[in-house]
Parts: structure tokens; sequence; C-alpha cells
């Protein structure tokens, strides 16, 4: 009987040899993946603590702008062309985009929403995204109960067991917009809103006084009872001429939109709703600050700062149109004059 002859161990050098090469090869990739990885993150934290410096230099800079520049019905600043205070993007320097927001142009959310006007405004807002009326009832029914003290539900109301979010209901006035999403029936809503987002045109602030001037087209539609792309030329029209004013349009032959205790009040208030982005990032930092001259502690109070996502679209760099708010200021030397 033929046996085979052992093999020798020479023969086994070949192939352990090059599953040796192999493993040190994919060892080698993967601390290279790895080391790759870590650098894109340690540059993309870089470029993210540079982004809040920047930010939060321009926060600095721009509260002392506010602070001592003075209010009118045209904006901030007495200059020729002061800083409108509707929205509107400006470049605060090469890097930072800033909005500035009037509260006196957003729907109060505070106020008793029992009142006739206040829920005939909300459910105004609400059909310019296009809700057909059950989702509205629901939407404002689920409000109601999540503001009131009691426990009592209302008819699509929130105060149910089971209509309940995870979190607990309030029974008190908002303390953020954004809290609209911590009702089940609100939170549902938001993919409604998209890119374009309710608490947007919505504040917490309990002032009943509207400045048309400076609210967006929503706001206006949704107030004065007009169709959505009227109110939008409206705004346009303001735009492109800074010294037209849309009340007398909007509310001589419709009287007071807030009811008796309401009016019309032009002058830029003291609540401001502030936006800072870094060009070239998906966030920016948005912020409400309320200037407080008669205050020991501070001139401005600061609340609800927070992060919030942007679109890529935003991203882009702003064009040439974009107005810059240092070229903005008044001729004359600033001096600290509140015109509330």
């Amino acid at each position: 009987m033929n046996r085979m002859a052992p093999m020798s161990p020479r023969g086994y050098i070949l192939p352990l040899t090059l599953a040796v090469l192999v493993m040190l090869a994919l060892i080698a990739a993967t601390v290279g993946n790895i080391a790759g990885l870590a650098i894109d993150q340690a540059v993309a934290s870089r470029k993210r603590v540079e982004a809040e410096f920047a930010i939060t230099s321009a926060q600095s800079q721009l509260l002392h702008m506010l602070a001592v520049l003075p209010r009118t019905t045209r904006g901030i600043g007495d200059g020729p062309s002061p800083i409108r205070v509707d929205g509107r993007p400006y470049l605060l320097n090469e890097k930072i985009v800033v909005r500035i927001q009037d509260l006196r142009g957003l729907l109060p959310l505070n106020p008793n929403i029992e009142s006739e006007a206040a829920h005939d405004r909300l459910a105004a807002l609400l059909r310019t995204y296009n809700l057909n009326e059950a989702e509205i009832g629901r939407l404002l029914d689920s409000l109601k109960d999540y503001r009131d003290a009691d426990s009592l539900q209302r008819l699509n109301g929130t105060d149910g067991p089971d209509a309940q979010t995870s979190l607990a209901i309030r029974n008190d006035d908002l303390l953020d917009p954004a809290e609209l999403n911590r009702i089940k029936a609100w939170a549902e809503a938001t993919a409604r809103w998209k890119s374009d987002p309710l608490d947007q045109y919505v504040d917490v602030h309990r002032q009943l006084a509207f400045n048309p001037n400076v609210a967006p087209a929503r706001v206006i539609a949704a107030t004065a009872g007009i169709k959505l792309e009227d109110a939008r030329a409206m705004v346009a029209a303001r735009t492109q001429n800074p010294d037209l004013d849309i009340a007398p349009v909007l509310f001589n032959a419709l009287g007071d939109p807030f009811g008796a205790s309401g009016y019309i009040f032009r002058l830029t208030g003291p609540g401001l709703r502030i936006r800072l982005h870094y060009q070239g990032h998906l966030w920016a930092r948005e912020f409400v600050v309320h200037h407080t001259p008669d205050e020991v502690e501070a001139p401005w109070r600061i609340s609800r700062s927070r992060q919030v996502s942007l679109q890529a679209a935003v991203v882009e760099p702003p064009p040439p149109p974009f107005p810059a708010i240092g070229a903005l200021r008044p001729v004359i030397a600033p001096r600290i004059e509140y015109r509330f």
C-alpha cells in the first residue's frame, strides 16, 4: 500500500505568509479608517467651535448695538436706513447672517384663547397651512386643554389619559412656542409645517399690541382675514418701500383685530427674536431678547436661547443684495434712547 509522503514544512510557508499579509492589510485598513474618521471628527469639531465662537461674539456685538440705537416706527436706528425688524436677513459681518423679528409682529399664544378673537386668529393661521376644520378644531381644543387648570377634556382635547404625550401637561401659559410639540395633536401636525414651521409665527408674549408693518405674511393673512397670496404681495411691497404703512389698508375698515383691549402699535417693541447663522452650517442660534432699561440688573434679558436646524437651501452664501448692518447704523453718534 502506497503512502503519501508528508508535506514538507516549506509547503506551508507561502500560504501562511499570504494569510498574515492579508490580516495585516485588513488591520492597516481598519486603523486607517479609524484615523480618518477621527481626523474628520476633529475637523468638524474645530469648525463647530469656530462657528460657536463667531456667533457668541456676534451676539455680544449685536446686543450692544441694539441697546444704544433708538427704536422708531421705521425700525432700529434713526439714520436714513434703519434696521428693519421684520425677519429679513442682514449681514452682521462676512460670516454671520442675522434676522431680527419684532415680537409685535407675531400672534400671541398666551392671551385668553377662549375669547372669540384669539380663537379665530389661531384658526385662520392654521388655515394658511391648508388644514381642514376638523383638524383645526382638534388642535385648538388640545391647546386649550393643555393650558387650562382643570382636568376636563374637550371634545378633541388633551386632558384624557390616551391623548397625553409622555410629558406632563402644563395647565398654565406656554413658556416657549416649541412647547406646542408637547401636545400630541400638535406634534402629529408638525409634519405639515415642513420647512415653514408654525412656531415661527407665534410667540408666548402676553402683549396685545400688534404691528402689521413687521408681521410675516401668514400672520397678516390670519389677523386681517385676507388671502395668503394677498398678504405676501403686501409684504413684498413693504420690503420694496420701507416707509409703506400697511396698517390703514388692513384695519381701517375691519376694526380692531384684537377686540376692545387690543390696539395697533407701530413702534418697534422691547422684545425681539434674533437668529444668528454662521454661513455654511446647517444650524443657527435663535434667542429672544427683551430690553429692560428700567431694571437694575441689566439693560436686557435673554430668554429661550436654542439651536435650530436649517434647510440646506438656507446655507447657501447670501446674495449681494443682502445689506450689511454696519452700513445701516446712523451717521450720528449712537446714544442711549428708548422709544417703546
